[in-house]
């Protein structure tokens, strides 16, 4: 990048007197080692982009295995809900013919002790 230098401050503060300069270079059939780029110490490596490739490998390997887990624990839980919805009305079906059995009962026993009395 290159910077001019403003004639004034008006220019200089409004960033009229900026100019930009980018350039690009292309490695080609070993232009590098003619010479032909500025600092071959700055240019990435195939040897960083196979780090890099490993890490994106690893990352994706993980959120597979999350994603399985999910999956997983998604359908452990569906079968949970469903056998404890299934207690769940067991024992309210339970509960409900015990509220009938002790009416019943309780039915017939007063049933019985007011016989009981009138024949006294």
């Amino acid at each position: 990048c290159v910077h001019c230098a403003a004639k004034d401050r008006l220019a200089s503060w409004v960033g009229a007197g900026r100019k930009l300069r980018w350039s690009i270079a292309f490695d080609v059939l070993g232009a590098s080692s003619l010479g032909l780029l500025s600092d071959p110490k700055n240019v990435a490596h195939l040897s960083d982009l196979k780090g890099a490739q490993a890490q994106v490998d690893l990352l994706l390997e993980r959120i597979n295995a999350i994603s399985t887990e999910n999956d997983y624990e998604k359908a452990f839980e569906a079968k949970f809900v469903k056998a404890s919805e299934a207690v769940n009305m067991d024992v309210a079906a339970f509960k409900f013919l015990q509220i009938i059995l002790i009416t019943g009962v309780t039915a017939f026993q007063i049933h019985n002790l007011a016989k009981f009395v009138k024949a006294s």
